[in-house]
């Protein structure tokens, strides 16, 4: 069993809360920040920034602090002065303590101006092309998000208070430089280029940013008037359409949705090289990776990877462009409240696709966000979507943040309705703009909207962890003409399992010779039964058919429901489900009925789940039914036959024609998972084809990548080389994902392996490569990397890393290393202590 599925205790979840951990409350409100006025000569070459800052604050009312501090990270302060005059200070490495003399009066204004130069450890990150990598631009851009702010500029670097500000960045000749707001000026003197930005919107300081580059840049202006630009590279000019096209009737589908149009004065969007994140919401000025974008022969089916094809253009820009309403002009109080901030813009994501592509795709949409979150509730922690005890406040952006927190809001939609919900949701915006919140002033607008106390709905859906675990039964008495369901939550409940049991309104559905009969009930007990009288025995019964609810079910029922179902159901996720659950009824009956399924015009998620389950039933004719599909229009559900043939394993006649699929495909995703079903199906007989499939040309190395991860599924010593192969920095980035995805499929290291793996753990510049590498590790379980993961936790220049392995440290004890939870914790608890140190370490090793 793999480290990451231990648990001891109740409940089976592990804690959130790891060694180190602990309650984080907003700083004390020294001063309110009105105004920014950065003034930066940014070194691309150099990796330097050097300049002044000059704060705006009003002294608090309640307050008159002696000494006033700024958040400041690893920066060189070479004088400071308030108000125009020398003052004096004191810095740490990480705090800035000025004292004003003489001492500020409570609620005056003061100018506080710092001149400091920084080689940034973080928030400010720079692009250069080396000696691995030739090809790179020379780029640098800003990543303020959680607490990056303070590495960049003096400040009160936390969520709770707003201001105004200006960018006034040099850079040299040549270069463009994007800001939030307005362009003042662009003036090029002695070969150096100095753009005065401003954003007369009141923000938090996290949401400024710059963005320095060569880039291509095209612009249009909405019907509403507000200009829109696109910066992107120019190799990728053919394609930008296919990432931003949908943006004028995003920003349009998202000013209906809420009743408040577009607040700021333009919306920019910037793709940049070896971006940390998808996304990151500055204020009118979005900074975007630059590997979403999709091309001509992938734009059908576009995923940003073929692991996560629910990852798309449209859900990375329609996320972005929420936030400048949920998130910008909205901002939360603080870090324990970023759900909403994340939940709400996850949820627009699912909004937009309703709006734009109907109800069948938002409910595919959401359910392969329930999936992401599932797997990590499962095999990581288990959290309440609010909870401010952390080590760092990146732990917190999870699946709980952004997915769990969407379907709370999609719940909440269901138990108030479209009008109620909306309205509240508008209002909300609204009330807020422009303010920062928590989530009690969420709760308060929507009880006054809805006229109905919610308190203990946001106590089980925020406050508190885990989602309903419903097992129903469902039974006919012919002679009473009435429908029994009982309905059980069997998630595991009371002290210390962090779950409860729910109270939430649920559907009940019954096919009658009538027609289609609809009963609401309340789930609120560990087990209820309810009875109904209908005019017939129903031909379909169904829970939660539109699926709003995130929940785990078991619904157990016969062949003849079930085919009924999925033949005539209205709902295409009910019809999706019962092509799920029919995978347990292992007869030729059931395959044709599957075949008839996947042969229909309907949503492609239910021919797609069809056809899976034929795979799973296994047997010549679902054989026979699969290679037939292979062929089939529509590429989601081709990919789905391809993906299930993996189930006939050293079939000769299936591996030919995964090779021609391999080969031929004109999708490079189904490509994708022809490469991963020959890995599963070929043995050693798979290598040469796989050698040759790493060379196909496919959006960000992707049928490369797969190449490479389906030799983990080969096992032999040739494989093994060839993945060893495929780790080096310089090759492609997600090629080498794909060799530390092919190790947990190996499921084994072996010496030389261990060495590869810990250095790349260790040096590896790319934090993309050593994230993946954290999660092969926790996969493979292997705890000789437990020294490995002491260091990563103390060096690693970025803080979710740095958590991640610190979970894996506690796991890997508790799986039997040497050393006592006790010992480490003393260990790990020390952290937070050394982090100027230990920053001084990353930097020292160039990972910061």
């Amino acid at each position: 069993m793999k480290a990451g599925n231990q648990e001891p205790g109740k409940g089976g979840r592990r804690s959130f809360h790891v060694p180190g951990s602990s309650k984080h409350y907003p700083p004390a409100l020294e001063y309110h920040t009105r105004h920014i006025n950065l003034k930066l000569k940014v070194d691309l070459e150099a990796k330097t920034i050097l300049g002044s800052c000059t704060l705006t604050i009003n002294i608090s009312s309640a307050t008159r602090p002696p000494i006033l501090h700024f958040d400041a990270s690893g920066m060189q302060i070479e004088k400071v002065e308030v108000d125009g005059k020398n003052t004096r200070f004191e810095y740490d490495g990480e705090t800035l303590s000025v004292t004003p003399e003489p001492r500020p009066a409570p609620g005056t204004r003061s100018e506080v101006t710092v001149w400091y130069s920084s080689k940034p450890m973080g928030g400010v990150y720079f692009v250069q092309p080396d000696k691995e990598y030739p090809s790179k631009p020379v780029q640098a851009w800003t990543q303020f998000e959680a607490e990056g702010a303070r590495c960049c500029l003096p400040c009160r670097d936390f969520p709770d208070d707003k201001s105004t500000s200006e960018m006034i960045i040099t850079v040299k000749e040549g270069f463009q430089m994007l800001s939030n707001g307005k362009l003042l000026s662009q003036e090029t003197k002695d070969g150096w280029t100095t753009f005065h930005w401003k954003e007369d919107v009141p923000h938090s300081v996290y949401l400024n940013s710059f963005a320095i580059g060569k880039f291509t840049m095209t612009q249009e202006v909405t019907q509403g008037g507000v200009p829109l630009q696109y910066f992107f590279p120019e190799e990728k000019k053919a394609d930008a359409h296919r990432y931003f096209g949908l943006t004028p009737d995003m920003l349009k589908t998202f000013e209906e949705i809420t009743g408040v149009k577009y607040p700021f004065e333009k919306y920019a969007q910037v793709a940049v090289h070896d971006f940390i994140y998808g996304g990151m919401e500055n204020i009118g000025a979005t900074t975007l990776t630059d590997t979403r974008f999709p091309d001509a022969r992938s734009e059908e089916d576009y995923a940003a990877r073929y692991s996560r094809p629910d990852r798309t253009a449209v859900e990375l820009v329609s996320h972005e462009l929420a936030h400048m309403w949920f998130g910008d002009l909205v901002t939360t109080r603080d870090w324990a409240n970023a759900w909403l901030n994340e939940g709400f813009a996850t949820y627009f994501e699912a909004l937009y696709h309703e709006r734009k592509f109907g109800v069948d795709d938002m409910r595919e949409d959401l359910r392969a966000k329930a999936e992401v979150h599932f797997e990590e509730d499962e095999g990581r922690y288990r959290r309440a979507i609010v909870d401010n005890d952390y080590i760092y406040a990146d732990d917190l952006f999870d699946t709980f943040l952004y997915e769990k927190a969407a379907w709370m809001l999609h719940q909440l939609r269901y138990m108030l309705g479209d009008e109620t919900f909306f309205r509240g949701v508008g209002e909300y915006v609204s009330r807020f703009r422009q303010k920062s919140v928590d989530t009690h002033d969420f709760r308060r607008v929507m009880e006054e909207t809805s006229d109905r106390s919610l308190e203990q709905y946001f106590q089980q859906s925020f406050y508190q962890a885990g989602h309903p675990e419903f097992e129903v039964e469902y039974s006919w008495e012919e002679g009473t003409k009435e429908a029994s369901v009982t309905i059980r939550q069997t998630q595991a409940t009371g002290e210390g399992t962090m779950a409860p049991v729910f109270s939430l309104p649920c559907d009940l559905v019954f096919y009658t010779k009538g027609g289609r009969v609809e009963k609401r009930v309340w789930a609120s007990k560990a087990e209820e039964t309810h009875h109904f009288q209908l005019d017939s025995e129903p031909s379909i019964v169904e829970f939660d058919p539109e699926e709003w609810l995130l929940k785990k079910l078991k619904f157990k029922k016969s062949r003849a429901l079930l085919a009924n179902q999925l033949s005539g159901s209205e709902d295409a996720t009910s019809r999706r489900r019962a092509a799920e659950d029919l995978a347990t009824f292992k007869t030729p009956e059931t395959v044709q009925l599957l075949k008839q399924a996947a042969s229909r015009e309907q949503h492609w998620t239910v021919r797609a789940e069809a056809l899976r389950s034929v795979g799973k039933i296994g047997g010549a004719e679902a054989l026979s039914v699969l290679l037939e599909m292979v062929n089939v229009r529509h590429r989601r559900v081709r990919r789905a036959a391809v993906a299930a043939l993996a189930e006939f394993k050293g079939d000769a006649n299936v591996q030919e024609v995964l090779k021609k699929v391999l080969f031929n495909d004109e999708s490079p995703y189904v490509q994708c998972e022809a490469a991963l079903s020959l890995g599963k199906t070929g043995g050693g007989g798979a290598i040469p084809t796989l050698k040759l499939s790493m060379g196909l040309p496919s959006p960000e190395y992707g049928v490369t990548e797969a190449s490479v991860e389906a030799l983990g599924y080969v096992k032999t010593k040739e494989a093994r080389e060839l993945v060893r192969q495929n780790t080096p920095y310089g090759l492609p980035i997600r090629v080498r994902i794909g060799a530390l995805k092919a190790y947990i499929r190996l499921g084994s290291l072996e010496d030389e392996d261990l060495t590869i793996l810990k250095d790349i753990a260790l040096k590896d510049k790319d934090f993309m490569v050593r994230d993946q590498l954290l999660e092969t590790i926790a996969e493979i379980g292997d705890v000789r990397f437990l020294e490995t993961l002491r260091q990563v936790a103390e060096t690693d220049g970025d803080n979710r890393n740095r958590r991640r392995a610190i979970e894996l440290i506690v796991e890997f004890s508790q799986a039997g290393s040497s050393r006592g939870v006790a010992e480490l914790r003393e260990d790990l608890e020390g952290l937070r202590a050394q982090n100027r140190e230990l920053d001084e370490m990353v930097r020292r090793m160039g990972l910061g």
